[in-house]
């Protein structure tokens, strides 16, 4: 006779709330819990199976389940061949998981496993779960019973209410082992069992000939056919059962841990919230792979059935993948806890903006000098302190918020640099497009109608002033240029966006095109600007050559005081002596700065405008005009007092 020993091994899964908890979980193991019974014939491979413990043995009403299944004919001959059947609910607090394992044992002989090649499958159908899963009371009760256990187990160990939390089966995660122990049969006898069996679990798994079939031992009647719902082991010493038992306990634990279990939290969109939880799920995947390097070791026996288990399941670089994502997850998580608190930090809380604290530490050195280069906007609300006088703080709130959201739409780093000012930061050195794109933010907020209340609206406005910052710039002095040109455009106060085109497009008209590659735009330093549209290189003659007459100057004085201020476009050649054109050019658009980008120069007996430093493209052209012998009359005059500044 032979005699079989099938194993059906059913882990729970636990809900993602569940399995959260138990991971941070600091409760130990109670003494009363002992181990497996194959756990305790197993001394070689103990350290491995270290936190596997028995929950409870479930009572199992054996002779029920054959008379239940008397009544379906196709489990007639099962029934009749069934010797014993007992289950038990084991707890393996490295995995933290629960299984249903069941231990069915048949009795049969040869003839058998020709008369019936789907008995491997009708096993399966009367103990795991699924759509072919044949009813019966019995396994039923089994079932319940085991996840009655589960909660009250869960509930004492842990103090948790087990009403919250779900436990449950998943359908067909049920794997069928069928151990059978051929010691007592002749050689021709095992020879043939082996073969049958081996064809039966090929016909049951739907592929050919022993798949994954695997030689134990030196004994040449050893045989694991490993697969994947059904595993067939014949062993040909009773010594050799619960080692063989316990890799199909590891096997089908670690798959269902690794594919069902953990990915609904590692995969989940930020289920595992907390960098505390994160770390510890991550000790408790560090301990499994300690168990899976245990389990590797253990198996003595033969090396050789671990290289396949790894090239079937592949289970190394499965936990490698889930490291990985554990570690980009904390990292995610790391970066996110940082970021909140560089927002608490360095946000006020009013407009969500950027306090001044932000420029010192992202901006600046130890020295107030900044670290890298690019532009500061200075923005101030025009008659602020007469909105909150008149109207109160709570519609003055609404209107810096406002405001603030309005620069944010730029794009770039706003910053609330005190009360109604704040401080807007590119990193494009472009000026021309960034004084463009405030000009038109300006117009816009200048010619809205704010709204305080349903019937009630003011006129609100900001004045701004834009200054370059290089690599080594005090933040002071940059910042002191830029609050000039912010008070000098409070000056002229907000102007309609058609009057300015109207004039650029008239002055753009009437010019005359002597420095290529540039355009006329609205600027910061004084009016209109000149601006470059593409990179200059240092020393590149960018104008024409700037022609004219040669007159005294006092003689210049006196024709443009009788002309009443007609317009002319002139040079210094000496304190007493000017290059005049009766004609606007470019050149008259380039304004005047202490720290120029080009420069006047005499080529080969005419002056031309020499870039003397690299000028980046949207840069503004300019000159210093006190290069030149300009008369002190000129000087003091009031339309030139911005050369004085």
């Amino acid at each position: 006779m032979i005699n079989s020993i099938f194993y059906c091994i059913q882990p729970f899964l636990l809900s993602d709330e569940l399995f959260e908890k138990m991971l941070i979980s600091k409760a130990s193991m109670p003494d009363v819990y002992e181990k497996p019974t194959w756990v305790k014939h197993i001394d070689g491979i103990y350290s491995t199976f270290d936190k596997l413990y028995l929950v409870e043995e479930i009572e199992f009403k054996i002779f029920k389940l054959k008379d239940e299944l008397k009544e379906h004919d196709d489990f007639t001959a099962i029934s009749s061949r069934i010797l014993t059947a007992d289950a038990s609910l084991l707890y393996d607090d490295t995995l933290k998981m629960f299984s249903l394992v069941f231990t069915v044992t048949l009795l049969y002989d040869e003839k058998f496993l020709y008369e019936d090649d789907e008995f491997y499958n009708k096993i399966r159908k009367m103990l795991v779960l699924g759509e072919e899963h044949l009813y019966t009371e019995t396994i039923h009760s089994v079932q319940q019973s085991a996840l009655v256990a589960a909660k009250d187990f869960t509930e004492k160990l842990f103090q948790w209410d087990s009403d919250k939390y779900q436990i449950s089966i998943l359908p067909d995660t049920g794997n069928i082992t069928n151990l059978t122990l051929i010691n007592n049969l002749e050689d021709s006898a095992k020879e043939s069992v082996i073969k049958q069996l081996i064809r039966i679990n090929s016909i049951s798994e739907r592929v050919k000939g022993g798949y994954n079939l695997v030689k134990l031992k030196s004994n040449k009647y050893d045989y694991f056919s490993f697969n994947g719902r059904y595993h067939t082991i014949i062993i040909n010493s009773e010594d050799d059962e619960y080692r063989y038992i316990s890799l199909q306990y590891f096997l089908q634990a670690l798959w269902f841990f690794l594919s069902k279990q953990i990915v609904g939290i590692v995969n989940s969109q930020m289920r595992l919230n907390n960098l505390a939880i994160e770390e510890n799920f991550k000790h408790n995947i560090d301990l499994i792979q300690m168990y899976l390097s245990n389990f590797k070791m253990s198996i003595e026996l033969d090396m050789y059935l671990y290289e396949k288990f790894q090239e079937q399941w592949n289970l190394e670089n499965s936990f490698e993948d889930i490291v990985q994502k554990i570690v980009k997850r904390q990292e995610k998580l790391q970066n996110s806890e940082m970021e909140k608190l560089v927002k608490e930090v360095y946000t006020d809380t009013l407009t969500k903006t950027y306090t001044r604290k932000w420029i010192a530490e992202n901006l600046l050195d130890k020295n107030g000098e900044f670290s890298e280069e690019g532009i500061m906007c200075v923005v101030d609300l025009n008659k602020f302190k007469k909105i909150n006088d008149t109207h109160g703080h709570i519609v003055g709130d609404d209107v810096l918020v406002y405001i603030a959201n309005q620069l944010r739409t730029l794009g770039e780093d706003v910053v609330r640099f005190g009360g109604d000012e704040f401080i807007v930061i590119s990193r494009n050195i472009a000026t021309r497009n960034f004084t463009r794109r405030m000009s038109e933010l300006q117009y816009k907020v200048c010619n809205k109608d704010f709204r305080i209340s349903e019937n009630d609206s003011i006129k609100i406005g900001f004045a701004f002033g834009i200054e370059n910052f290089y690599t080594g710039d005090k933040f002071d002095e940059v910042l002191d240029r830029a609050d000039k040109k912010m008070y000098k455009d409070k000056e002229e106060g907000c102007i309609k966006k058609e009057d300015i085109e109207e004039k650029l497009s008239y002055v753009a008209k009437s010019t005359v095109d002597n420095i290529k590659s540039t355009i006329i735009a609205k600027s910061q330093i004084h009016g209109f600007g000149l601006w470059s549209v593409e990179s200059i290189l240092p020393d590149t003659v960018i104008s024409e050559a700037l022609d004219g007459q040669v007159v005294e100057y006092e003689f210049y004085k006196k024709f443009y005081m009788e002309q009443n201020d007609l317009f002319l476009e002139w040079n210094c050649i000496s304190k007493d002596k000017l290059l005049i054109r009766p004609f606007r050019t470019k050149y008259s658009f380039i304004n005047h700065s202490k720290n120029p980008n080009c420069e006047v120069r005499e080529i080969d007996g005419a002056l031309r405008v020499i870039s003397i430093k690299e000028i980046k493209q949207g840069e503004e052209l300019t000159l210093n005009y006190l290069n030149e012998p300009i008369p002190e009359e000129e000087l003091k005059r009031y339309k030139n007092k911005y050369l004085r500044l």
